[in-house]
């Protein structure tokens, strides 16, 4: 059946345009790390000493820029089924790797963090390498005074201890708190960082730092999430939103950009309740 061009009133366009997606309401969120690694980001020597049940969500905070996931399909080409006529079969899925981008903090934890992710994934046998003397710029360092291991080598660990599956991009829109409001969230599976890309460094006017890390994985899933109204609380009882959850690390299929602090994104931007604001958003 051919389509019908039809005439479009300002009423219709209204409804058909009035409601697009922008791209500067998401939220980035990393979880699911092994005890091993959380044990090590924490109290290792050579890792930036980092508590990850406080400073993982200001990691997906500090996230300015990423990529919605998408696939292809390896295709087979056949020629002999029908006489000139080609076909092509599905037979691999595909998936690219994407992009992410975050601001580097003051004290450098989020580029120390994603050095220590990959620095984790083959690990050496990590020999003390002496600290350069405070006076040492500006004047030459004579031999033993500076000393750096070469005898260097690296061993993987398993996948299953450096890789995610908790690794979430949600995509909402500004009236994400909305009753009947919808947001998709995409959850990498087997998530870990393939490269964490060269940042340049000039002088001349000052710009906020980020890093640049591409993060590879094996498939990806979608999910449709729907605000629903929450029925009221027979008296006495706590509502459900207010329930404590139980203890451990959970897939955060309803974790939005509304947390317990009260944290909203208004305009692009994620605020404090109290109105202090923490970080741009686009």
């Amino acid at each position: 059946m051919a389509a019908i061009i039809t005439d479009i009133t300002m009423q219709n366009a209204s409804a058909f345009y009035g409601k697009l997606a922008t791209t500067n309401y998401f939220q980035v969120y990393i979880s699911g790390f092994k005890e091993d690694f959380r044990n090590k980001l924490r109290t290792a020597s050579w890792g930036p000493q980092l508590k990850w049940e406080t400073f993982g969500e200001v990691l997906g905070l500090l996230c300015t820029d990423a990529t919605i996931p998408a696939s292809t399909y390896a295709t087979a080409e056949v020629k002999d089924n029908y006489m000139g006529v080609p076909q092509e079969f599905a037979h691999t899925r595909l998936y690219t790797d994407i992009d992410f981008s975050f601001y580097v903090d003051g004290d450098y934890k989020v580029l120390q963090f994603f050095e220590f992710w990959m620095n984790y994934i083959g690990a050496g046998n990590n020999p003390k390498i002496g600290e350069p003397p405070s006076s040492s710029l500006g004047r030459e360092i004579s031999p033993g005074e500076f000393e750096i291991l070469t005898n260097n080598y690296r061993r993987f660990v398993y996948p299953d201890e450096y890789k995610t599956n908790y690794f979430y991009i949600t995509k909402f829109e500004r009236n994400y708190n909305n009753v009947g409001s919808s947001r998709l969230q995409y959850q990498l599976i087997n998530a870990f960082p393939k490269a964490v890309n060269a940042i340049p460094v000039s002088y001349g006017p000052s710009e906020l730092m980020k890093v640049n890390v591409t993060m590879t994985y094996d498939r990806y899933v979608v999910s449709k999430l729907v605000k629903k109204k929450e029925p009221a609380a027979p008296p006495g009882e706590v509502p459900p939103s207010s329930q404590v959850q139980p203890a451990g690390e959970q897939p955060p299929q309803e974790k939005s950009a509304l947390t317990d602090r009260g944290r909203a994104i208004i305009n692009g931007r994620s605020v404090l309740s109290d109105g202090a604001r923490i970080g741009p958003r686009g």
